[in-house]
C-alpha cells in the first residue's frame, strides 16, 4: 500500500511495520483507540482472489495484531 500510493498514506495513516502477509498501518483518525490498517501486501481486488495458502498467512495476520 505504501509503496503504490504513498500519498494515501500521509492522509490516512503512520506506517507501523511490515509484516509477512501485509502492512499494519496506524489510522490516524482515532475515534476508535488503536484503529489500525492491516493492508495485503500486493494489490488484491477481492480477499476471493488470493489462494489459500496467502489467505491463511493474511488471516494470522489480522489475528496477530489484535489488542491486548
Amino acid at each position: 500500500m505504501r509503496e503504490e500510493k504513498p500519498e494515501l498514506m500521509d492522509v490516512f495513516g503512520i506506517f507501523i511495520c511490515e509484516l509477512s502477509a501485509s502492512d499494519l498501518i496506524l489510522f490516524k483518525e482515532q475515534s476508535y483507540p488503536g484503529r489500525r490498517i492491516v493492508a495485503y501486501k500486493d494489490h488484491v481486488s477481492e480477499l476471493v482472489d488470493l489462494s489459500d495458502e496467502e489467505r491463511n498467512a493474511f488471516f494470522d495476520t489480522l489475528n496477530n495484531t489484535k489488542l491486548q
